[in-house]
């Protein structure tokens, strides 16, 4: 019973998050000039792919290890705050940044870190309900923060929210080891550096697929290509994109502390998964075009048809992606996860060059309807790869 209501105090904490940074991304996009939607794009997109990077894959093997939670924090910490450094020197050669601004974000980006070891922590601990705190309790602030100091720079915003919301999950210690779930599995630390190695550059690949299309229109500086697919992004996929990642939150520690899952159990839940994305998707599409039509009152004939279904698409392919992800992230060893890895990290390199060469000679809406075309091929090769690796590691299970 426990268990259940941290799931629905989960679930609703998550769905809570999620509506906030939608209405955020919708207020900005309606409110915003081009250039102002551009730069918070651009600040979101660096703030969650740097806080990602300074994991360093760790937050995958907590669920296997929970010991590594406690032994891990000191070096995360300090890692951390040079790749935060780092970050200082490349904003301001690269974007033109001043110190001051090119600081704040490294801030946000520290806090941004510490919020998702919390986060990672207390899910391998199955605290559920302050897992999601730590990750979506500031996208509610971030909301508020909008109507409370209207007209400030966009970094401000995400200072503000991520400063509270790390103040509040730190004395909720969802870090602190549950010993009624702790697993078996004990990992030495070089044993956790080798699969964290490789679930870094799983991490890497992945976020750089959700988060790298603004990143580099904005190095770019094409204000009209990032305001546009902002806007239909924000307006057409949150829904079947945070209902899917719910699902991912939930099955990761429940499959491995089922722990038995084989090829036939991982066919009937691809097909139940890919049933549940297609029918979410569609409501989310529908959800968007009404939105359109009746709240910014864009005829229906002005619709960027093209784009809402190449974003469609892609939210169904994000969603069969759970699946896969789940079974390698838990049962997957190190040569396998790193193997996958590089193959789909290739594939995100190729494709973060073909937006590139897609911004040299295309602009505005055009290069927009490329770069989601790109991305949507981008997640099926990921599909594709990361299945392949999924059966290997199946396989070898049911032989052992």
């Amino acid at each position: 019973m426990k268990l259940n209501k941290d799931l629905i105090v989960s679930f609703a904490i998550y769905g809570l998050g999620l509506l906030c940074v939608l209405l955020a991304d919708l207020h900005v996009s309606s409110n915003f000039s081009d250039f102002k939607v551009a730069e918070w794009a651009f600040i979101k997109s660096t703030v969650l792919i740097v806080g990602t990077f300074c994991l360093l894959g760790y937050d995958q093997i907590f669920i296997r290890d929970q010991s590594l939670i406690k032994r891990f924090y000191l070096k995360f910490l300090f890692q951390s705050c040079i790749i935060a450094i780092l970050l200082i020197v490349l904003l301001m050669c690269v974007k033109g940044y001043i110190f001051k601004n090119a600081a704040l974000i490294s801030i946000c980006v520290l806090l941004l870190a510490v919020l998702s070891y919390f986060s990672s922590a207390s899910r391998a601990n199955f605290h559920l309900w302050k897992s999601q705190f730590s990750t979506n309790f500031w996208k509610i602030i971030l909301l508020f923060g909008l109507y409370l100091f209207e007209g400030v720079d966009a970094v401000y915003y995400f200072l503000f929210a991520l400063a509270i919301g790390t103040a509040i999950s730190i004395p909720l210690k969802g870090f602190i080891p549950n010993p009624e779930n702790e697993t078996c599995v004990k990992l030495s630390d070089k044993e956790a550096i080798a699969i964290s190695s490789a679930f870094l550059l799983h991490n890497m690949t992945l976020i750089f697929a959700i988060y790298g299309e603004q990143f580099i229109i904005n190095l770019s500086n094409d204000v009209e290509a990032s305001s546009h697919l902002f806007k239909y992004t924000a307006v057409f996929t949150p829904i079947a994109l945070s209902l899917n990642g719910f699902l991912g939150f939930y099955f990761a520690p429940k499959v491995r502390k089922d722990n038995n899952m084989s090829i036939p159990r991982y066919w009937k839940f691809s097909k139940n998964i890919l049933l549940y994305s297609v029918l979410v998707t569609i409501f989310s599409a529908f959800a968007g075009i009404l939105y359109m039509i009746f709240y910014i009152n864009i005829p229906v004939g002005d619709l960027d048809i093209f784009l809402i279904l190449s974003l469609s698409f892609m939210c169904i392919t994000r969603g069969l992606y759970i699946t896969t992800s789940v079974c390698l992230g838990v049962f997957g060893d190190a040569k396998d996860l790193r193997s996958a890895a590089v193959i789909t990290g290739t594939c995100t390199l190729f494709y973060l060059i073909s937006i590139f060469i897609i911004l040299l000679y295309f602009k505005g809406i055009t290069a927009a309807w490329f770069i989601s075309l790109a991305t949507l091929g981008n997640w099926l090769l990921r599909l594709i790869i990361s299945n392949k690796f999924t059966f290997k590691t199946l396989k070898r299970l049911q032989y052992a």
